[in-house]
């Protein structure tokens, strides 16, 4: 029986009406029509280069990188949306809108399984022991979280909060992001400070953790480094997006700030799990911190795509890690990480732009 752990478990998925099912199914099918005749057209390419050109895309080693935020400003500020016009047609515009809001994951057939996938595995931590809380879409915390995010995103992009504030309590975002547990208390993320989102956060010790560079200069940081404790500052990670790539054809990935996706940490074991080519291009970041008695983990390169190193943590050198990577799961054993395997590959939740860290998240209460 494992040490009895609280977690907040949430899954990102609102439940829907049959008719609003229906209407999600006949978008995702017009998305899949639109993208497969902008392949054939080899109006895909044109779009990429495009998008290359004012500074939302760049292909570096393994695909194209999209910058969302740079994105999302594109399609949803003014200037970005004429900027928008002046390059792509309708046909393509539509696509890029569908892109930037995130409808990719809108097919209900892909929710369904990822709901699935989610209540496999909280049954598994169940049957190990581990104490369980699914969060309620009413939390007052979740709905505060929602809500300032909305409206900050409203007023950097110019546009009505209310057109998304109706949502806020029918909109749950993942548990990991809404707190981060520092010296046995709970920090929230407070706008304009992130400081708080749990996956810009890593912790690598007892007083260190692996942060997002944005967070640089961030206020609240440097209140919690007068209180001693150590960051180090890490560049916005690529994170896969499957459906993304099956609907354009080539390998695409999302640039994020959540560096969770592609570092992961068991500090009880002094072990830190990194992609490799990410690595390779922070050697400079990595080696401040390679002669502090860490072992590094390198994710193998056929397995990156599912983003192991979104690992969950479990307390007492255990971790719960993708059953859908065996070689990385043997090299972090090897390391030795005690690994506790998922029941099932976790393949859907990627889809929906998550992992195992990202829907779990550990609660004091």
């Amino acid at each position: 029986m494992a040490e009895k752990r609280r977690f907040f478990v949430v899954t990102p998925f609102t439940v829907q009406k049959r008719a609003r099912l229906n209407e999600s199914q006949r978008q995702f099918e017009s998305l899949k029509r639109i993208s497969r005749q902008n392949l054939e057209s080899g109006a895909t390419r044109r779009m990429l280069s495009e998008l290359e050109k004012i500074g939302v895309v760049s292909y570096r080693d393994p695909g194209y990188v999209i910058d969302s935020a740079k994105l999302d400003e594109c399609m949803l500020s003014v200037e970005g949306k004429k900027n928008i016009g002046r390059h792509f047609d309708k046909r393509q515009e539509f696509a890029l809108d569908y892109i930037s809001r995130g409808l990719l994951t809108i097919n209900p057939a892909l929710v369904r399984t990822a709901m699935l996938e989610s209540l496999k595995v909280i049954n598994q931590m169940a049957k190990f022991g581990y104490d369980i809380r699914v969060q309620s879409f009413g939390d007052s915390q979740t709905v505060q979280f929602v809500r300032s995010a909305l409206r900050a995103g409203s007023k950097e992009h110019k546009i009505d909060p209310s057109t998304f504030l109706s949502r806020a309590t029918t909109t749950v975002p993942w548990a990991r992001d809404q707190h981060t547990i520092i010296n046995e208390n709970i920090v929230y993320p407070k706008h304009p400070s992130v400081f708080g989102e749990g996956g810009t956060m890593v912790q690598v010790a007892p007083q260190e953790f692996l942060v997002s560079q944005g967070m640089k200069n961030d206020p609240v940081l440097k209140k919690y480094e007068r209180q001693g404790i150590t960051f180090h500052f890490f560049p916005d990670v690529p994170f896969f997006e499957r459906a993304l790539s099956e609907l354009l054809g080539v390998d695409c990935y999302l640039l994020q700030n959540h560096i969770d996706y592609m570092v992961g940490a068991v500090p009880e074991k002094s072990v830190i799990a990194v992609d490799e080519t990410y690595y390779n291009t922070n050697k400079t970041a990595f080696r401040k911190i390679k002669g502090k008695g860490f072992k590094f983990v390198f994710v193998p390169r056929e397995e990156a795509r599912r983003h192991p190193a979104n690992f969950l943590p479990l307390g007492n050198g255990k971790a719960l890690v993708d059953s859908g990577t065996p070689k990385f799961i043997k090299k972090l054993s090897d390391a030795g990480v005690e690994v506790i395997p998922t029941v099932i590959p976790i393949d859907t939740m990627l889809v929906l732009r998550g992992g195992l860290r990202c829907f779990i998240n550990e609660d004091l209460v």
